[in-house]
């Protein structure tokens, strides 16, 4: 009984976690969005501030991936133009 309880308990976490993930997804593609729009630099912390939360890259592997890609695009550009 108590193992049914724990998975289902943990069945909850993982939903609620894959959720929460989601949300914060479509929060960073607003986040890059607002920073494209602005020129501004794209770096975590820029991100980070927007979305009111600290250490997203770290907890959310999703949102890791957006952001440094987003990263990665920003610089690609500017080392063609440079190289």
């Amino acid at each position: 009984m108590d193992q049914a309880v724990n998975e289902d308990k943990q069945q909850r976490q993982e939903h609620r976690f894959q959720v929460r993930e989601e949300e914060l997804t479509q929060q960073v593609v607003a986040a890059l969005q607002q920073l494209q729009d602005q020129n501004r630099h794209i770096t975590k912390r820029a991100v980070e501030k927007l979305v009111h939360l600290s250490n997203i890259c770290s907890r959310y592997p999703k949102v890791r991936v957006l952001i440094e890609s987003a990263i990665q695009v920003q610089r690609t550009p500017n080392e063609t133009a440079g190289g």
